[in-house]
């Protein structure tokens, strides 16, 4: 099973993650069977309900997200109260080690104003997750690779990042079900 999520769906499937290794004690634990989720991708995930980091300041128009849209998200989803599972940039580094997921990629946007806390989660997920890819794409506002195909843009550089590891991620799952590559094979 694959999971994606852009913005506030990036923020359930960080929840999701944490749940797997810190089950919340009001929600039904995540029985995956001793196996692991296969892959997860989160697209400029909502991180945090502060909007107090630099690129908040820095990206402020750039992006088409302001602080008023934020605090006033923040509002509604759990009443604004910040706890690990809705808001992912609070859990430490060490709290992201042990989570249930095989493949997992984040991207973001240089010129969102939540670029620098997405930069700030990705490196906590990947201290104790080293296979995590992790990608910020040059002159892309919030979830660019959506904006982009329903403005009909050309295809945006965090779309690519995002097929390119499906695309690995498939090819790593054929490569489980045969054996390693051969030398003439056609996976590269």
């Amino acid at each position: 099973m694959i999971i994606v999520g852009d913005s506030a769906g990036g923020n359930l499937t960080a929840a999701l993650l944490f749940h797997s290794a810190h089950p919340h004690p009001g929600v039904e634990r995540l029985n995956l069977c001793g196996r692991l989720l296969g892959g997860a991708f989160l697209v400029s995930p909502w991180v945090t309900f502060k909007t107090t980091s630099q690129s908040m300041k820095r990206n402020v128009y750039g992006d088409y997200v302001d602080h008023d849209s934020i605090r006033r998200a923040a509002g509604l989803f759990a009443d604004g109260m910040e706890d690990t599972y809705c808001a992912p940039l609070t859990a430490t580094a060490t709290s992201w080690k042990g989570i249930k997921v095989r493949h997992l990629a984040i991207v973001a946007g240089e010129f969102e104003i939540m670029v620098d806390d997405i930069i700030q989660f990705a490196e906590n997920v990947k201290k104790y997750n080293l296979d995590a890819q992790f990608h910020v794409a040059a002159k892309e506002t919030h979830v660019q690779m959506v904006v982009s195909r329903l403005l009909r843009l050309p295809v945006a550089e965090s779309e690519v990042f995002f097929e390119n590891g499906c695309i690995q991620y498939l090819i790593n799952i054929l490569r489980s079900i045969r054996g390693p590559k051969p030398a003439y094979g056609p996976l590269s």
